[in-house]
């Protein structure tokens, strides 16, 4: 039966720490010095959880190599797992299983420094959860942002340095438009990408997916014509 490792006070790590059933840290401070190498393998996962007022937090300016779920779990927002963030600490999702980025609490985010995906490697963040990458995104695995099936808000991922990387990055988004026209852009610089694929109800294949007519105006169910769309309302106007 594997079992965690339950962190209730502060670590310091130096050298190369190597756990093999996951670490569930309730409201302590692990530091990761530089040059240090903290590996949870066999899946095992991270784990950031509160004991009151208490959070879970990580000073990452070695290496953090995990291959298991990396979760938020803690009670405060405004508690974003990484302390004193810069660019140098790094993250490395190395599993052989997909591997999670979890926010368990509503308007939360995780702030990472740099994160890299290894090659066979398959990460989701998940629908609903955020990330913020301020140091270097290498992808030479698989990195999905996801979305729900509804208008629940997807996976939300910030980078605020480069992203690089021989791997696959996949955005999905669920629209909900009905006879209405979107505009749908990749902000991502120089990016390739396959052609968008259509997945309606079965006997709802709309033909006129890759086309656009901004002269057609759709009819409400009261066939009213409208013309102008409101961004305010999100609403077609009169």
């Amino acid at each position: 039966m594997k079992k965690q490792l339950l962190i209730l006070f502060s670590f310091v790590f130096f050298g190369t720490s190597v756990f093999a059933q996951g670490i569930t840290n309730k409201g302590a401070v692990i530091t990761v010095s530089s040059g240090t190498y903290l590996v949870v393998d066999n899946n095992g996962g991270y784990f950031n959880e509160s004991d009151g007022s208490n959070h879970g937090q990580i000073d990452l300016d070695g290496i953090f190599q995990i291959e298991g779920d990396f979760q938020n779990n803690v009670t405060d927002a405004s508690q974003h797992v990484f302390t004193n963030v810069g660019t140098d600490g790094e993250v490395i999702f190395a599993g052989s299983g997909t591997q999670h980025i979890l926010n368990a609490t509503d308007n939360a985010y995780i702030d990472f420094e740099k994160v890299t995906v290894n090659s066979g490697s398959t990460t989701l963040l998940d629908a609903g959860s955020a990330a913020t990458m301020n140091g270097a995104l290498t992808i030479n695995g698989t990195f999905t942002s996801k979305t729900p099936l509804n208008d629940g808000p997807s996976g939300s991922i910030i980078t605020n340095s480069t992203i690089g990387g021989t791997g696959d990055v996949n955005l999905e988004r669920y629209f909900k438009v009905g006879d209405r026209w979107m505009y749908i852009a990749v902000p991502i610089a120089n990016q390739t990408s396959t052609p968008l694929i259509d997945t309606p109800y079965p006997g709802y294949v709309n033909p006129n997916f890759y086309t656009y007519n901004e002269t057609f105006d759709g009819d409400d169910p009261d066939n009213t014509n409208y013309s102008n769309w409101d961004d305010f309302t999100g609403t077609w106007v009169n």
